[in-house]
């Protein structure tokens, strides 16, 4: 096997990124790429890499009045019950986190498309006012 390729490369850049990500908190995926947009690129390939289909990402805006008012006890059960559709949708969608601001609720989710998204909504009866499929990510990183 010529270096730099086969399961022994995939090691070594699993090694690689697991150091940048000890040290900075984030991996330095600019120096395997090419330009600075690039680097979010890469990011999202690293997956399939070792094996794994990647997803797109998408945000869902809910529209829930007083949400930022929610008792941590509300919140739990919402998370709960979005947690049991997810395990009957099986692993082609995943939920990252969530933003609570005053009357919103905006969600990060992995899915292999919209539909998908907004099937998650209707069978937890959560309001999915708009779905946007993430184009590309930026961070303070970028400025450099």
């Amino acid at each position: 096997m010529r270096p730099g390729t086969g399961s022994h490369a995939k090691d070594t850049l699993a090694f690689e990124l697991a150091q940048c990500d000890i040290i900075s908190g984030r991996p330095h995926l600019r120096r395997f790429a090419s330009a600075p947009w690039d680097a979010f690129r890469v990011k999202n390939l690293l997956p399939s890499l070792f094996g794994e289909a990647t997803m797109p990402q998408y945000v869902i805006e809910r529209e829930i009045p007083g949400a930022g008012n929610l008792s941590d006890a509300e919140l739990q059960a919402v998370a709960r019950k979005s947690v049991g559709v997810l395990k009957e949708l099986g692993p082609d969608i995943k939920w990252l986190h969530s933003y609570v601001t005053g009357d919103k609720v905006y969600c990060v989710y992995l899915a292999p498309d919209e539909e998908t998204v907004r099937e998650h909504a209707r069978r937890g009866g959560f309001p999915a006012n708009r779905i946007s499929a993430v184009r590309r990510m930026i961070d303070p990183g970028t400025a450099n």
